[in-house]
């Protein structure tokens, strides 16, 4: 049915927008996310979460692809995006196959963990998570040197 939608009324706003009270529990940052210009915070058109959904899935069945380092972290009580879904596409089943995977469930976080209140501890732990993998072109848990050190890392995907 989405399909059909997003061909017929790709501009109709048919999806429920995000609640912006849901992206933080600072009212601070709501009011922000809700007067940046570049937020929209309207009901989703047809055709756009159409394409959404159909990213998602792409990105759940190929998983199993990613073979590069993946740090994700993901506020307990976020009710934008989904908390088990997260968890899965780290730790499986179905999951990314890169050896270097760390997930993090942040404790009363919300969606927006780098603006909420919790913002230093996860930017800290973001900065460290990759100054560990990009030292001197070592490769995490290996201690031996990465053939592509000074030349980029190609996601496949």
């Amino acid at each position: 049915m989405g399909g059909l939608l997003a061909t017929l009324v790709p501009r109709k706003p048919l999806v429920p927008a995000v609640r912006p009270e849901d992206m933080s529990q600072d009212p601070r940052v709501v009011q922000e996310y809700v007067e940046d210009p570049l937020n929209y915070v309207g009901p989703v058109r047809a055709r756009t979460a159409h394409q959404c959904l159909a990213a998602c899935g792409e990105i759940t069945r190929r998983a199993p692809e990613v073979t590069v380092p993946v740090y994700t972290c993901h506020g307990e009580l976020d009710r934008c995006t989904s908390v088990s879904a997260s968890r899965k596409f780290v730790e499986g089943p179905g999951g990314v196959s890169s050896k270097d995977r760390t997930y993090r469930l942040v404790a009363g976080g919300y969606h927006e963990l780098l603006h909420g209140p919790e913002w230093r501890e996860c930017t800290m732990e973001v900065v460290r998570w990759v100054k560990e993998r990009c030292a001197d072109g070592v490769e995490a848990g290996t201690g031996q040197r990465s053939a592509e050190a000074g030349v980029g890392v190609q996601a496949k995907m």
